[in-house]
């Protein structure tokens, strides 16, 4: 089952595109992070658009057990 925030980052990353809006957070980082890197991939290879919109899976962490130190 996906993530339900997932959804609201996805939505928000459209809004702003669409709308052409811009802030001053780490979602406008990821926003400028894939737009150069559909811009980098177009020039080399543009068979790599299928990866558009993947950024919101890619930095998911797994839950690691609690250790005592």
């Amino acid at each position: 089952m996906p993530c339900p925030h997932s959804q609201v980052v996805r939505d928000t990353m459209q809004y702003r595109q669409e709308n052409n809006l811009r802030r001053s957070d780490f979602l406008q980082l990821l926003l400028d992070a894939q737009l150069q890197e559909l811009t980098n991939n177009n020039k080399s290879c543009p068979s790599n658009s299928h990866n558009a919109g993947k950024v919101t899976n890619q930095g998911k962490i797994s839950p690691q057990p609690h250790r005592p130190i």
